[in-house]
């Protein structure tokens, strides 16, 4: 927590939200105060809805977890070996969720239907969404990722999932359906 007071600012820590200006604005306040700066971000747990309280958050100190161009605490922790302690609460968690259907977005039905042939599946993303920007994504990135699903696997159904938020407003993905 921060204040702006009359007498300055009184904190132990500051944080912004993702790669956002205002996050920004938020590290030069941290940087010429001299205190901490953490990132806050959805979590992979996000929300019922879009429009609903994330359930999680991601709080990291040197980076974000999308920003291909700077180092994250969760790619620091990837790396380190897990106890068995943590291999066996790991494994537990995620039979659980897979159990439950969670995701990252829950607000949409899941798709049931048992697909014959097979398939690649290729992820589309909202336009304009940081993970772009800062995973050094282009437009032209998706053309090639179609492209090469089509002509590596010339026998494969090619299948493109849209982003949730497509389905919630005018949002257009990258990939044009």
């Amino acid at each position: 927590r921060y204040s702006f007071t009359g007498r300055g600012l009184r904190s132990g820590i500051i944080g912004g939200w993702g790669r956002k200006a205002t996050s920004q604005k938020a590290r030069q306040i941290a940087a010429s105060s001299g205190l901490p700066f953490v990132c806050i971000e959805d979590g992979f747990l996000r929300s019922n809805h879009k429009f609903s309280q994330p359930v999680s958050l991601i709080f990291d100190r040197q980076g974000i977890y999308f920003d291909s161009t700077a180092a994250s605490d969760i790619e620091h922790q990837i790396c380190k070996p897990l106890s068995k302690a943590q291999q066996t609460r790991t494994a537990n968690l995620i039979q659980q969720w897979r159990k439950a259907g969670v995701s990252k977005y829950n607000y949409l039905p899941d798709y049931n239907t048992k697909i014959a042939q097979k398939y690649v599946l290729v992820i589309d993303q909202i336009a304009g969404d940081a993970s772009l920007l800062y995973g050094q994504v282009s437009p032209n990135s998706f053309n090639h990722m179609i492209e090469q699903a089509l002509s590596e696997n010339p026998d494969h159904l090619i299948i493109i999932k849209p982003h949730p938020d497509k389905f919630l407003g005018p949002q257009k993905g990258m990939i044009d359906l």
